[in-house]
């Protein structure tokens, strides 16, 4: 069957060693607000909170009228700005791939990857991207996903995209704004081995293979976000 995917979808690759734990968060940096003046509150909220990846949302502008192969970049200027902070307020420390922010200092390197389309309605293109961290020796999925919140009837399909991306995974991560509290479609995804590793609201971590070893929920609120930001702590 053919899917239609109706989110953002972000795929990479994570590797790290037996017994280390990968500290992940998922932010939706509410993109649309004041984003210029709230730089410096992102970026040190990110680096203060030791992660070793990141996966934001609205980080990018959509691309509209159904036009797909827009050059690499063009659209990703909030990551973009926010990484160019993030590394002024972090002492250099992370290598990012439109989304996707990785933290070298924690001895974790970024390769490469790609973008692709994904369909979000019919006059909208949402993007996807993958990529390829290193951080010793285990590989794991890293998934990250911005959820249509228009079309709810879209989300068993992104869904099932998430399904898709993470099946050949024995490890994997899931993160990002769902647009939904916990219901069949998000229920669906457990099926493939997934457990809720933390999730509040219509933000998530999931993970398969892996233990949840720790969990917290930074407040939102200006100028922070709009959304709580999780971060988790995975092994």
């Amino acid at each position: 069957m053919k899917l239609c995917f109706f989110f953002l979808l972000s795929v990479l690759l994570v590797q790290f060693g037996n017994g280390q734990k990968l500290r992940v968060m998922s932010y939706n940096i509410w993109g649309w607000k004041d984003f210029g003046s709230r730089l410096n509150s992102m970026a040190q909220l990110i680096c203060s909170n030791d992660v070793d990846v990141v996966g934001i949302q609205e980080g990018v502008d959509d691309n509209k009228n159904g036009i797909s192969g827009f050059p690499p970049g063009s659209r990703y200027w909030r990551a973009n700005q926010l990484c160019a902070r993030l590394n002024a307020v972090c002492k250099n420390c992370f290598s990012c791939y439109y989304q996707i922010f990785a933290n070298r200092c924690k001895g974790v390197s970024l390769g490469g990857g790609s973008r692709y389309d994904l369909p979000d309605g019919p006059k909208y293109v949402r993007t996807g991207e993958k990529a390829t961290i290193t951080k010793g020796g285990q590989r794991v999925c890293f998934l990250n996903n911005h959820w249509d919140h228009q079309a709810p009837g879209t989300h068993q399909e992104a869904a099932n995209a998430i399904i898709r991306q993470s099946y050949s995974c024995s490890k994997a991560i899931v993160v990002g704004d769902f647009n939904t509290g916990r219901n069949a479609a998000t229920d669906s995804i457990l099926r493939y081995g997934f457990t809720y590793v933390h999730n509040v609201g219509i933000d998530y971590i999931m993970a398969k293979g892996l233990k949840k070893t720790y969990a917290k929920t930074i407040a939102g609120g200006y100028p922070r976000s709009d959304h709580p930001i999780l971060v988790a702590d995975v092994q």
